[in-house]
């Protein structure tokens, strides 16, 4: 019975140190006609979030010192979530709002100004596709009055925001 017990033990405390098989990221963004800016939410792993950080810092990161880790996350998003007009495009700049941390999840708001609107711009977001392989990362986004779902990944991590999209593209 001991060793039934002790089995047991070590493998709740080995699975739950296991990471978890799915990695995506969410993303909910709306196009605000008046203060012309992209305003957007993105959900992300907690961890996840945290193991992309440190591989690009020497120092190290964690998501609970507010200073250096919103700067280090502000730098991380200029870099892998970027809405350009084209290719060869300075990016638009993002302004960023700050976070929400739960213990499984962060959630990260900024907005990007544009004054033209985001229709026919360029989204790439490979938020943690450098760390997790099978990174998906989803943007659902409301422009004209409508929701288009986006998808992005390693294979196809830049898509054009259209709010003209196929209808199985739509958000419901």
């Amino acid at each position: 019975m001991a060793n039934l017990l002790a089995f047991v033990l070590v493998t709740t405390v080995a699975n739950s140190a296991v990471a978890h098989p799915f990695h995506t990221s969410v993303a909910e963004a709306e196009w605000n006609s008046e203060t012309k800016r992209l305003e957007v939410a993105l959900r992300v792993a907690a961890d996840d979030l945290e193991t992309a950080l440190n591989a690009q810092s020497e120092t190290r990161i964690r998501l609970d010192e507010s200073d250096s880790t919103d700067e280090a996350i502000q730098a991380y998003l200029k870099e892998t979530f970027v809405i350009r007009r084209e290719a060869k495009v300075d990016p638009l700049e993002l302004k960023w709002s700050g976070k929400e941390i739960t213990p499984k999840a962060v959630w990260l708001y900024f907005e990007i100004e544009s004054p033209d609107g985001v229709e026919g711009y360029e989204l790439t977001n490979r938020v943690l596709l450098e760390t997790e392989e099978t990174q998906i990362n989803t943007l659902a986004i409301k422009l004209n009055g409508r929701k288009v779902s986006l998808r992005c990944d390693r294979k196809k991590p830049t898509v054009v925001i259209q709010s003209d999209a196929a209808e199985d593209e739509a958000a419901p």
